[in-house]
C-alpha cells in the first residue's frame, strides 16, 4: 500500500478499494474521498516534473531499521509499544472527552422542548413580549414555553394578572408567600427564582423572602396567616381530596372569608400548574 493510500485510510477510515462501494450506497464522505483522490492525483501528475527537481536522488525503498542496523529489534519493539499505547489511550481519551462534554452540557441545562424566540412568536404575543424586552433585554423560559401555544399563553397570562398582580382580597405578601412555598414544595427551582424577583418588585424585603423560603414555621406571621399558608400547602398535595369541611371551617374561624380561602386555593392550583409545566419541560438552571 503506497503512502497516498495509507493517508486516505487514516483520514477517511476506509481502504481505497471500498470507496466506490460506499459511493454507490450514497455515502457523502466516500464521495468526497474519491473526488479528493482524483483531484489530488491529477494535481500531483501535473506538478510532478517540477516537484522531481527538488526530490533529490532515488534512494530506493527505505525502512527505519536501515538507520539502526545494530538495534533493529529494539527499534521494532519501541515502535510496537508506541502503537499499542496509542491504540489503548486514544479510545480512553475520546471517552473522557465525551464525558466532559456531557457534564458541560448537563451544567448548561437546556429545556426539553425547543423554545421560540421573539421572531417566532405570534404578533399578539410579541406585543406582550416587547415591553419585557425593552425593560430587561430578554424573555424568560416560562414566557417562551407558554408562547408556543397562544391559547395557553393568554389563559395563563390572565391568571397571573388576576391572581397575582391585581389588588385582591389577599395581600401581595400572602400571595407571594403561597407562590414561593408551593414552588419549593414542588421542587420548581426556576419558579422560586422568578418569584423571588417578583416578590421584591411587589414590596417584599430580602429578609422576608428568606423567611418564607425557610418554611411557614420560620415566618414572622400571625397564627391566622400561618394557618392559611399551611392549608394552601395541604391543598397542593395529591391527596387534597381528603380535605374536610371541618378543615375549611377552622380556617374560616380564624378570620378568613370564603373569598380569601378560594383565592388562596386558586393561587395554589395555579402554582401546581405552572410548576408542572416548568418541571416537565426542564426549564431553568
Amino acid at each position: 500500500m503506497d503512502l497516498g493510500a495509507k493517508v486516505e485510510l487514516v483520514i477517511l477510515g476506509k481502504c481505497p478499494s471500498a470507496f466506490f462501494v460506499s459511493v454507490s450506497e450514497g455515502r457523502i464522505d466516500a464521495f468526497v474521498g474519491v473526488l479528493g483522490g482524483m483531484v489530488g492525483g491529477a494535481v500531483f501528475t501535473l506538478a510532478y516534473p517540477w516537484i522531481k527537481e527538488f526530490m533529490g536522488p532515488n534512494l530506493g525503498n527505505l525502512q527505519v531499521t536501515d538507520f539502526f542496523t545494530d538495534y533493529s529489534l529494539l527499534v521494532v519493539l519501541i515502535f510496537s509499544i508506541i502503537l499499542l499505547a496509542t491504540a489503548y489511550f486514544l479510545p480512553t481519551l475520546e471517552y473522557k472527552t465525551r464525558q466532559t462534554l456531557k457534564k458541560n452540557k448537563k451544567g448548561r441545562k437546556m429545556a426539553h422542548i425547543k423554545l421560540p424566540e421573539f421572531e417566532d412568536m405570534t404578533p399578539a404575543i410579541q406585543e406582550k413580549a416587547r415591553p419585557i424586552l425593552e425593560k430587561t433585554g430578554k424573555l424568560g423560559e416560562i414566557f417562551k414555553l407558554l408562547a408556543i401555544d397562544e391559547k395557553v399563553y393568554f389563559a395563563t397570562d390572565g391568571m397571573i394578572q388576576k391572581y397575582l398582580l391585581d389588588e385582591t382580597t389577599l395581600s401581595y405578601d400572602m400571595k407571594e408567600s403561597i407562590a414561593l412555598l408551593i414552588s419549593v414544595e414542588n421542587g420548581c427551582k426556576m419558579c422560586v427564582e422568578v418569584h423571588k424577583s417578583i416578590a421584591k418588585m411587589l414590596g417584599l424585603s430580602d429578609e422576608r423572602i428568606e423567611e418564607i423560603l425557610h418554611g411557614v414555621e420560620n415566618m414572622n406571621s400571625s397564627d391566622a396567616e400561618k394557618a392559611l399558608l399551611n392549608f394552601s400547602i395541604r391543598a397542593s398535595k395529591k391527596d387534597n381530596y381528603k380535605v374536610l369541611k371541618e378543615d375549611i371551617d377552622r380556617i374560616r374561624e380564624m378570620g378568613w372569608s370564603d373569598v380569601q380561602i378560594i383565592e388562596a386555593v386558586a393561587i395554589t392550583g395555579y402554582f401546581n400548574y405552572i410548576n408542572t409545566l416548568s418541571n416537565v419541560f426542564g426549564l431553568g438552571e
